[in-house]
């Protein structure tokens, strides 16, 4: 073994245990969390001047370094959870389904459920423009699935699917703003970019 094998196994302890306090990262992995501080560890370890400073406070440093751009990174990766509300509710076959279903507690108002209609289907119709694999991983987010969840079962990485994901809600965003609408509101009815919702059809 030599002296930077030496070196990081001694501190493995150190990485492991800054990375327990990460744990919070969200749709990471408590093992991805170790791996990255282990990576981290693993450079500093071959970077790290015996003359200059002592190891574990430099090692520390930059295993904190890392997680820390690792929690800033995923963060906005879940920020697009709130772009998600503009992927229209979708039933087995494929059709619009009353957006009360989110939102139960407007069910009987008859009015507002039309207008939710009316917005889904709009947003369906934004989406049935994409390619049929966006399609296939906005619909996976819609019903919960992670990017990661996601990325397995299509045999790419969570990166992957959080890069085509942001790019088409940034399309479906623009396409909604040159329709004049600035996404959902609380009950879901697509938004005009003046703040007023969009209307119900008469009869």
């Amino acid at each position: 073994m030599n002296q930077h094998e030496e070196l990081f196994q001694q501190h493995l302890p150190l990485a492991d245990s800054i990375a327990a306090g990460y744990s919070n990262i969200p749709g990471v992995q408590r093992d991805d969390v170790v791996s990255i501080a282990r990576q981290a560890l693993q450079r500093a370890v071959e970077s790290y001047d015996a003359s200059r400073w002592p190891l574990a406070p430099y090692a520390g440093r930059a295993i904190r370094n890392a997680l820390n751009t690792l929690y800033q990174r995923e963060v906005r990766h879940a920020r697009v959870v709130i772009s998600e509300s503009l992927i229209p509710c979708l039933d087995s076959a494929g059709e619009p389904v009353p957006l009360t279903d989110k939102w139960a507690d407007s069910a009987q108002n008859t009015v507002l459920q039309a207008g939710q209609q009316e917005s889904s289907a709009l947003l369906l119709q934004l989406m049935a423009q994409l390619p049929e694999r966006t399609q296939g991983i906005l619909t996976r987010l819609a019903s919960g699935q992670s990017h990661a969840e996601i990325g397995a079962a299509l045999g790419v990485s969570k990166q992957a699917i959080h890069k085509t994901a942001s790019a088409a809600f940034a399309l479906l965003r623009t396409q909604l703003g040159t329709l004049g609408f600035g996404g959902l509101d609380t009950v879901g009815l697509l938004k005009s970019n003046t703040g007023d919702a969009l209307p119900a059809a008469a009869g």
